[in-house]
């Protein structure tokens, strides 16, 4: 009889990944008791006390205290009324808060009191009485403490501390137009044992719960994505080593995205394991269109767990969160009732193209109300400097949207290989957020993509001097457009095609002098010239540049006007460089033996208007419209088998990144912190999409050293150009 050793008879018990999380949850319940208070000290270099601060809170200053040494200290004047954010778990235990502050006074001694500060906690519609102090002037500042209780209710609500000041530093001595009432240099919390009891004992494993549920979670996904149990037990272990640090070497950075991740991972787990069965059961769909419309609303989801969505308001994202948790619902209802394949593809395809027409048309209808303050004519600084008015613009727009709906239908839709595409192309394409800003706030992004989608169908239609003059039209507007030109010349009839392409330029250009005169071409080419300045750092701007100088900063902002780090410049045009090379490589190398594959073109399609979308100076986020044409064609390009499950996520995951939402659903005007890295989302979301397309080419080429009859796409005639 063979014997089982002790790590085996546990291990049915408590398997490894739960024991994993387990052991994450010990560890940081340890950490926990044993470190450091958490000190929020204002306005430090690395600005992190951003995070927990909202109104009420001027710039950061510094000043030398008077000890031997002559150390600086950061501090930040606050206004009568200022506020702080504490998030949960942060303050699920008793706590002792230590403020340090001052509150001078040029009429009164330092150390004499005059200046009443009132501390109220507000959570949701709860009003907790803190404390209320009697300030002093001293240079140094003074400690006040007061305690806040228990908090054992998960939430991911904030708990609001909020400051009221009784007067004001007077302006005719101070001569400063800002509201200056105490000065605030750091926020000490720390466990108030004494008030514990029981629940508070229970309280303290609040945080553990939050990142074993985070460490398990990842296993979860992982080992639905990836399908390798070991693979998904090493991502687990990374992960927990990854919280468990984080706990210790920058927990003002990462103590207020627990709550929200611990909330967004299960079910993006769930969603994840609905997408993998709704794929089986629609297989008259194309595969990457279930996983997007099932993974769709996690991007809402998340911005509601980071504080960025009023579910208790009606707006565009409590709307589109309302219909497709409808849509999934109903969906997983039929599922669940075991009905055919063709009746749950018909409640699918129905419940979230409804789900499509209704968000689209009240996304629309609340632009729509914005009008003078928003609306910009952004039509006058294109070629032709056109002046179109709102009403105009708009009703332009909207015709221009309806043209590209109905040829992106006829190039990426119908039936082929027995499954339905316009289902998809039509979801796809009114989820797509930018095409709503673009129509409300005046933008031509619409042409741009009109030009594409014609340069496209032309050439799969053999009209290629055609394709060569729709392509000229996007370049004229944005020249890195050219790159186009390399999928054009993939095949036959060059030089056909490159007289297109430059007939078209330079009849554009012709009739933009005969619009605007003289001064025409010069204004236009010295607008190229932008391109090698110095990047924009708005959060607007989702560049490759702007991600390098957000990265080079304690503290972004979109009216930053300082120079950047000197190595900013050389790695961006290394960066640039690189990408282009390898793409053409790639491309080069895929140019003659898969040249009827249709899979492979639309992959070189997408991987070069990527392309063209990451390395330009600026790439502000309404102009990212041309990526759903790439998405379309990376859509046609992995629903072939095999596909694995990581590509599908990685295309569901991207898409809904690119698509969900404009500027403010998830940043503001700042970025501190790992914020920094996160506000450059839709940058990573376009550079993972055009690495899965070049991994695909690259794949491609290795599997296709023959050509193989049945590896060909076979399209319906009379469905598809």
């Amino acid at each position: 009889m063979k014997h089982r050793t002790s790590l085996q008879y546990w291990g049915r018990f408590c398997p490894p990944p739960l024991a994993l999380a387990l052991l994450v949850f010990g560890l940081s319940w340890l950490l926990g008791l044993v470190r450091e208070p958490l000190q929020i000290t204002l306005g430090e270099d690395n600005r992190l006390d951003q995070l927990y601060l909202t109104t009420g809170f001027h710039q950061p200053e510094s000043r030398v205290t008077t000890e031997a040494n002559g150390s600086t200290v950061t501090y930040r004047w606050a206004k009568l009324t200022s506020y702080i954010n504490l998030p949960w778990p942060t303050e699920a235990v008793p706590l002792k808060a230590t403020l340090h502050l001052t509150a001078p006074r040029p009429n009164r001694s330092p150390d004499r009191g005059g200046t009443t500060l009132n501390v109220t906690g507000l959570l949701e519609w709860e009003r907790l009485d803190l404390g209320q102090f009697d300030l002093t002037g001293l240079y140094e500042g003074s400690d006040y403490t007061f305690k806040i209780p228990l908090h054992l209710r998960p939430n991911l609500a904030l708990l609001v501390l909020k400051f009221e000041a009784s007067d004001l530093y007077p302006f005719s001595v101070s001569r400063d137009s800002r509201d200056l009432a105490v000065i605030f240099f750091s926020l000490t919390l720390e466990p108030d044992y004494a008030e514990f009891g029981w629940r508070g004992w229970l309280a303290t494993f609040a945080r553990p719960g939050l990142l074993a549920t985070i460490t398990f979670c990842i296993w979860g996904l992982a080992s639905l994505i990836l399908q390798n149990w070991r693979e998904a037990l090493l991502l687990e272990a990374g992960a927990g080593l990854t919280l468990l640090l984080s706990m210790v070497l920058w927990p003002l950075a990462a103590e207020p995205l627990y709550a929200a991740w611990a909330f967004i991972l299960p079910l993006g787990w769930l969603l994840m394991a609905l997408a993998i069965l709704f794929s089986r059961r629609a297989i008259h769909l194309p595969t990457p269109f279930v996983y997007v419309a099932t993974l769709f609303p996690i991007m809402p989801l998340a911005q509601f767990a980071f504080g960025r969505l009023d579910l208790y308001s009606l707006n565009p994202s409590s709307v589109i969160i309302g219909l497709y948790l409808c849509a999934l619902l109903f969906s997983a209802a039929i599922y669940i009732a075991g009905n055919s394949a063709a009746t749950f593809e018909q409640a699918f395809v129905r419940t979230t193209l409804v789900a499509s027409f209704v968000s689209f048309a009240y996304a629309h209808f609340s632009l729509w109300q914005v009008r003078d303050s928003g609306f910009k004519a952004y039509y006058q600084v294109s070629l032709f400097n056109l002046t179109l008015t709102e009403p105009v613009s708009r009703i332009f727009n909207e015709g221009l949207l309806a043209l590209c709906l109905v040829l992106l239908m006829k190039v990426f839709g119908g039936m082929r290989q027995g499954k339905h595409y316009t289902p998809a192309v039509l979801f796809l394409a009114l989820n797509f957020g930018q095409i709503t800003e673009t129509i409300s706030f005046g933008q031509y992004n619409l042409v741009v993509l009109l030009g594409l989608i014609l340069m496209v169908r032309w050439k799969e239609s053999g009209r290629v001097t055609k394709a060569g003059i729709a392509l000229a039209l996007p370049f004229v507007l944005k020249s890195y457009f050219a790159l186009l030109l390399l999928f054009l010349l993939e095949k036959g009839r060059r030089a056909a095609t490159i007289g297109g392409f430059v007939f078209g330029s330079l009849f554009l250009l012709a009739l933009s002098v005969i619009v605007n005169g003289e001064k025409a071409l010069p204004d236009y080419f010295s607008s190229l010239t932008a391109e090698f300045k110095q990047p924009s750092l708005d959060i607007l701007n989702q560049s490759w540049w702007s991600f390098l100088g957000r990265l080079s900063l304690a503290e972004v902002g979109k009216d930053y006007n300082g120079r950047l780090a000197t190595w900013i410049m050389p790695l961006g045009y290394v960066g640039m460089v690189v990408a282009i090379v390898l793409t053409v490589y790639l491309i080069w190398r895929n140019r003659c033996q898969t040249e009827k594959l249709e899979r492979v073109r639309y992959l070189k399609l997408a991987a070069l208007i990527l392309l063209s979308l990451l390395i330009p100076n600026t790439v502000w986020i309404y102009a990212t419209l041309p990526a759903l044409l790439a998405i379309l064609a990376v859509l046609l390009a992995l629903d072939p088998p095999p596909t694995s499950r990581g590509q599908l996520f990685l295309f569901a995951l991207t898409y809904a990144i690119l698509a969900y939402g404009g500027r403010y659903n998830f940043f503001g005007d700042e970025a501190f912190g790992l914020a920094r890295l996160g506000s450059s989302y839709r940058f990573f979301a376009a550079l993972v999409l055009w690495i899965l397309c070049l991994r695909s080419l690259g794949a491609a080429r290795l599997n296709l050293t023959e050509e193989s009859p049945q590896a060909e796409i076979t399209v319906i005639p009379g469905n598809a150009p």
